[in-house]
């Protein structure tokens, strides 16, 4: 008897943050239904093949809302939703009684078109640009029992937006290293993540040419990294600067480096901070970064957003800190343990709880 369903526009347990995140609500549905009485219905199972090389998100939940039709959900309680466009699956499962939870890791619409727009790249998002399309995206979490946030700055957006039955659950990381590396002897900045627009990288790279350092380093690492070569070399007169690509152990990478950047103009969380400070590492982070909510004064910085300026002031103020900076790493590290998924998911727990006891 199903009693859950998880739905969801990701691979439940993929590669990346959104299948982290869907396998610890999975795990978290499994502890309060049972295993036995949760279904998942993610999009490679219910897309059909022929529209597999088609991106239209509303698809998903017309194919979600066929599932649902089925007679093995005439029991449920209860449906989780990560992501994705839903707001008929939504309303079809209200009008019968089913309560719903939607994890919704907003960016704020617009900073992020306008980043795209300015750039000239970056993802093709019609169900948030358009202001029709949004505003039927929108009605899924104006209509759900709750939706679950990970940071202030998707939650700040969302109520923006008219969105009020909100929680806010952080993203988490699996483990705590045991052992983690000594400072770099030489000063090293580094930025790990994905290439897209919206993640603020072209301002890192100014403020780093802007110091103009021969004796320090700054680290891009992520897949597509490579891509801003032609960037830097038209601004970066001076300064080093090291795009590795994909990073295939993040240890390396953040034994590697004296201190994280997370430059985003608008992100719903962004792992890397948490995972940077698991490793002993201070953080920058822009206010744009839903995960600068984990950067407190005794463990980094926060900045603006898109404001160059204020990164190379404050990594210049952080060079000339070292025993600061070491303090803050150790603090970082300490700081880090919180954000253990096994914490985060008894927050789900106790979210799927209450809802089930609606």
């Amino acid at each position: 008897m199903i009693r859950a369903v998880h739905i969801s526009g990701d691979v439940v347990g993929g590669p990346g943050g959104a299948g982290q995140v869907t396998k610890q609500e999975l795990l978290a549905l499994k502890e309060v239904f049972g295993d036995d009485s949760v279904d998942v219905l993610q999009l490679q199972n219910v897309r059909p093949a022929v529209y597999a090389s088609l991106d239209v998100p509303y698809l998903w939940d017309y194919f979600a809302l066929a599932q649902l039709h089925g007679s093995r959900f005439d029991a449920l309680q209860h449906a989780h939703i990560y992501s994705g466009c839903y707001t008929e699956t939504i309303r079809y499962l209200r009008n019968r009684g089913v309560t719903v939870s939607y994890t919704c890791p907003a960016h704020a619409r617009g900073p992020s078109l306008e980043e795209r727009l300015k750039r000239g790249f970056g993802a093709n998002l019609p169900h948030i640009d358009d202001d029709a399309l949004w505003a039927q995206h929108k009605q899924g979490y104006l209509e759900a029992n709750m939706v679950i946030v990970p940071s202030t700055h998707s939650e700040d957006f969302l109520r923006s937006e008219g969105v009020t039955k909100l929680v806010k659950i952080p993203h988490g990381i699996d483990s705590i290293p045991d052992h983690v590396a000594m400072f770099p002897d030489e000063f090293t900045v580094g930025y790990l993540g994905a290439s897209g627009p919206d993640k603020g990288i072209p301002y890192l790279v100014d403020a780093w040419a802007s110091l103009g350092w021969e004796d320090a380093r700054l680290i891009i690492a992520g897949e597509g990294s490579q891509n801003w070569t032609g960037y830097i070399q038209s601004v970066a007169g001076k300064g080093k600067f090291c795009l590795p690509g994909y990073v295939a152990n993040v240890a390396d990478f953040y034994n590697a480096i004296t201190i994280l950047c997370q430059p985003s103009i608008s992100e719903g969380f962004g792992i890397e901070i948490i995972e940077a400070m698991s490793y002993g590492r201070p953080v920058i982070a822009s206010t744009g970064a839903g995960a600068a909510d984990a950067v407190l004064p005794s463990t980094g910085w926060r900045v603006p957003p898109g404001d160059s300026k204020a990164l190379a002031d404050t990594i210049r103020r952080a060079r000339m800190r070292p025993t600061v900076l070491k303090d803050m790493g150790s603090r970082a590290r300490a700081n880090a343990e919180p954000y253990l998924w096994e914490h985060i998911c008894k927050r789900y727990v106790r979210v799927f709880e209450e809802l089930r006891g609606n």
